[in-house]
């Protein structure tokens, strides 16, 4: 799967969002337990936070469709080394909430990675520890179309959706 990933295939920070992604999703469901034990009183802020990533992940990332699940699936699993360490339930959970997928959302690759920043910003940025600081910089700040500051950075893939026109302000 790495070989499908990276700089020149699709954005230089593909494999490090979705390795954040499937941790925060691990620790989402981690929270949701202990919510349904203890109660959403008895939760710290990282814990709350988690819930909160856990929800819109699974409505707005994860629930896309069908046709896409194989989409998710490599963003989600695109490091074997996660892939090990996670539990097998929270790996059944993943694939059973992929199962279930409801309505069909057409985005591509570009796109999926700019929304998934979007659920990432839901946390500062000292609690994404799996992406390295040099891309926490560079793409952390950005709007939703991957530009900061209404600009291009260097090396980044061309705009997605350039037809939409600049809603920017």
């Amino acid at each position: 799967m790495k070989s499908a990933i990276g700089e020149k295939l699709t954005r230089k920070d593909h494999g490090d969002v979705s390795n954040q992604l499937y941790a925060k999703y691990a620790i989402g469901r981690d929270a949701a337990a202990m919510k349904a034990v203890v109660g959403e009183e008895a939760l710290n802020q990282e814990d709350k936070l988690s819930l909160e990533f856990l929800e819109k992940f699974e409505k707005t990332y994860i629930a896309q469709g069908t046709v896409s699940c194989l989409h998710v699936f490599s963003l989600c699993f695109s490091n074997n080394r996660v892939y090990k360490i996670m539990s097998c339930s929270y790996q059944r959970y993943f694939f059973l909430s992929i199962l279930q997928l409801g309505n069909y959302e057409s985005r591509t690759v570009f796109e999926s990675l700019d929304q998934a920043w979007s659920l990432l910003r839901i946390f500062p940025k000292e609690m994404l520890n799996r992406i390295p600081q040099k891309l926490l910089a560079e793409f952390y700040q950005r709007d939703r179309k991957g530009r900061r500051h209404g600009s291009r950075d260097e090396g980044e893939a061309p705009a997605h959706d350039e037809d939409e026109g600049d809603d920017d302000n």
